[in-house]
């Protein structure tokens, strides 16, 4: 099984973050899981968040719901590759 963590901060200077990050990962391997892949709290800030478009996706109206997960998808694979990569072969994601 192939796992992501998004806003992995196992690499942070901040000892709650660090541990929290760690003992996910250990928890995984423990369970047999040691392909883990991550993505950083620093990288996802440029993850798209403007307000507006996020809750797109919320839309009660079927089309506008479609074109925002449409827009999201096109804007990882252009803007963040490497995690939309991550993201088609893991099997399993943890944010």
């Amino acid at each position: 099984m192939k796992v992501l963590i998004i806003n992995d901060t196992g690499n942070s200077y901040h000892w709650g973050c660090y541990g929290t990050s760690t003992a996910i990962k250990e928890s995984l391997r423990f369970r047999g899981i040691n392909e883990i892949a991550t993505f950083s709290c620093e990288e996802g800030s440029k993850i798209e968040n403007s307000p507006k478009k996020s809750l797109l996706v919320y839309s009660k109206n079927k089309l506008i719901r479609r074109l925002a997960s449409h827009y999201y998808s096109k804007h990882l694979r252009r803007e963040l590759p490497d995690l939309w990569d991550s993201l088609l072969k893991s099997d399993c994601v943890i944010i």
